[in-house]
């Protein structure tokens, strides 16, 4: 996270685990919705550019003992889970009723 030159490709998995993780902290009220929700919709931008034509969530990390550059063609259930679980927080913040 803190180095992206390491594996410059894009990422779904923990993008969207951490994506909906501080959106669900804004939700709860455990972060402050100024400071992460700007940061947390860069999050869902990014999910959003991995999507395919069909509707897939692209650039999963595959399981393994380390990271590698994920492919646009792997899809993995917990990258799918994580988008939709980051989208329903998203929904319920209402981004755009500010």
């Amino acid at each position: 996270m803190n180095e992206p030159t390491w594996i410059p490709t894009p990422e779904s998995s923990s993008t969207g685990f951490f994506t909906f993780g501080l959106l669900g902290g804004i939700n709860r009220g455990y972060l402050d919705r100024k400071t992460y929700l700007p940061i947390a919709l860069k999050g869902w931008d990014g999910l959003c550019s991995v999507i395919t034509p069909e509707g897939g969530v692209g650039y999963a990390q595959k399981v393994g003992a380390s990271p590698v550059p994920p492919e646009p063609n792997s899809f993995m259930d917990y990258a799918q889970g994580a988008f939709l679980l980051a989208g329903s927080e998203l929904w319920a913040a209402k981004p755009t009723a500010e």
